[in-house]
């Protein structure tokens, strides 16, 4: 079979060009030439490119392979560039060769035009593939220092708006409807529920948001948001499933799955802009070596495809797609962190995603997540809560003081005994000291000194009756520690605090089981969080 070759000839002899083609074929390569014998055609020339490699004669009337190769240099530096000559000198030769050319042949012995060819041809793959490396490696390390700074703004956002929306439904609360008052706390309250939307894409860009996977089926997934998506893109646009029988599970949050397929969705609708398209597609891909395809192991993974009509993308768009406030549109019309957040979650789930568009012929999102060998997980319908008996004792553990007085005021409200503890060693001391009983301990996951986690084990054998409550807003690994039903994500409301105190003690009443959520000697550990 023959082998393509796009080459430019530097060359002002036509026959010598079709002795060295001839060459060529005889190797096995079919060549595709075109002739150029001074500067302007071949700056023309490569524009039109690209091309395999360049062979140039090294003296011609009007040009000389000095040029030609200073030209190379400026237009196409990564084409090989190789000089055939009957007149060139040694010397000559190896000045060339430190000037960048590749290699020389003596028009006397063409039979080393193939070899040379094949070799430059190796190299350019190889050298393609290093620097492809190189910058996923450069993205990925960018992207990394974007968001641990992401992350660790996010962390402190959360600690506020759970403060300005825990204070806020107080008020509202004691405030009568009708007061003059109310409305603008109403408001306060609004802009802090939009300001928590952006700090969670944050904390999900930087793969530190707080995720509770569980074994799903991606056809049900999409055919549970199927509607949802068809309001959300429009009637001009058409959206169509096609999902793969038989299809491998995966380990996901199914909310963080519905807002990869919500942010695809408005991402195409913008990019048709009238009637178009949509197209999610799922499939079982397997990869022998994904590493050359993605940064992936080997293994199996199912693939979901998001293929639009719209406009497309430039390669000047495409390089900072995923990263935070990034974005093409206009002023006020986005945040710029959708597809940073489809980012965040892929690649804390342990999947990819990859991208390909072309300008005026649409674009195609690919998500790889890692298939797993498990049966779908049952959802579990909570009990119904009893009677509030609110008279238990609480201790707060958090390293912010706003959160702690605003929890206390939130339980002593309804009636139970709060103790407080601005971090893990003084929560010890405060639990070792307290003479009665304490049902449960709320614990902030992210804290200097001893963690949430590591306080939960020295508390173990210390207070094994009490209940332990997780809470934050920023995991570092994104795993809940312990059990899912025992944490609290921040920013939390007054109501889904103290309707997640009375879950669990309700459930530890039930059950009259001793500490079950606590984390194994082995388990993960928040140090360094």
């Amino acid at each position: 079979m023959s082998i393509p070759l796009r080459i430019l000839f530097v060359e002002d002899d036509a026959n010598d060009m079709r002795l060295e083609i001839a060459e060529l074929h005889k190797g096995g390569f079919q060549v595709t030439p075109e002739r150029v014998d001074h500067e302007a055609a071949m700056r023309l020339a490569l524009s039109r490119g690209p091309w395999d490699v360049i062979i140039s004669d090294h003296r011609m009337p009007m040009f000389s392979s000095h040029r030609a190769l200073a030209i190379r240099d400026e237009v196409s530096p990564d084409t090989p560039f190789l000089i055939i000559s009957g007149s060139i000198g040694e010397d000559a030769a190896v000045a060339m060769m430190k000037a960048g050319a590749q290699d020389y042949i003596g028009k006397n012995n063409l039979r080393r035009l193939v070899p040379a060819v094949q070799r430059e041809l190796r190299e350019a793959v190889e050298h393609e593939a290093r620097r492809n490396a190189e910058a996923r490696l450069v993205q990925a390390q960018k992207m990394e220092a974007v968001g641990q700074l992401a992350g660790g703004v996010a962390h402190d956002f959360n600690n506020l708006l759970t403060v300005i929306g825990g204070y806020s439904d107080l008020l509202l609360m004691k405030i009568p409807e009708g007061d003059p008052h109310r409305r603008e706390i109403v408001e306060i309250r609004k802009a802090a529920e939009r300001a928590t939307v952006l700090t969670r894409q944050l904390l999900t860009f930087s793969r530190r948001a707080v995720i509770r996977p569980v074994v799903l089926d991606l056809n049900a997934v999409v055919a549970d948001v199927h509607q949802m998506l068809r309001r959300l893109i429009g009637a001009s646009v058409e959206l169509i499933t096609v999902p793969q029988p038989a299809l491998d599970h995966v380990k996901a949050d199914p909310g963080h799955v519905e807002q990869v397929l919500m942010n695809l969705a408005v991402n195409a609708r913008d990019a048709i802009q009238g009637s178009g398209r949509l197209t999610f597609r799922t499939r079982n891909v397997s990869l022998p070596d994904g590493r050359t395809v993605v940064d992936l192991p080997a293994g199996n993974y199912v693939a979901l495809d998001a293929t639009d009509t719209g406009c497309g993308m430039t390669a000047e768009v495409l390089a900072p797609l995923f990263e935070p406030f990034f974005t093409t549109k206009g002023i006020g019309k986005g945040t710029g962190l959708g597809l940073a957040t489809v980012y965040g979650i892929v690649q804390q789930g342990g999947g990819a995603i990859t991208v390909a568009s072309k300008v005026g012929a649409g674009t195609t999102f690919t998500i790889l997540w890692p298939a797993v060998d498990e049966p779908l997980t049952r959802a579990v319908v909570p009990a119904p809560s009893t009677e509030l008996r609110c008279t238990e004792t609480v201790v707060v553990v958090d390293d912010a003081e706003p959160i702690r007085r605003l929890a206390r005021e939130i339980l002593t409200s309804r009636g139970y005994q709060v103790l407080e503890a601005g971090e893990g060693l003084e929560a010890v001391r405060v639990c070792g000291r307290h003479p009665g009983p304490i049902h449960l301990v709320l614990t902030d996951v992210v804290m200097p000194l001893m963690n949430g986690v590591e306080l939960a084990k020295a508390l173990a054998p210390l207070r094994p009756e009490a209940r332990i409550v997780f809470m934050s807003g920023y995991l570092d690994r994104g795993e809940v520690p312990g059990d899912p039903g025992c944490f609290l994500q921040k920013p939390f409301t007054p109501d889904s605090l103290a309707g997640k105190v009375r879950e669990v003690l309700d459930a530890h009443r039930s059950a009259r089981s001793p500490n079950p959520v606590m984390p194994a000697a082995d388990g993960p550990s928040a140090a360094g969080e």
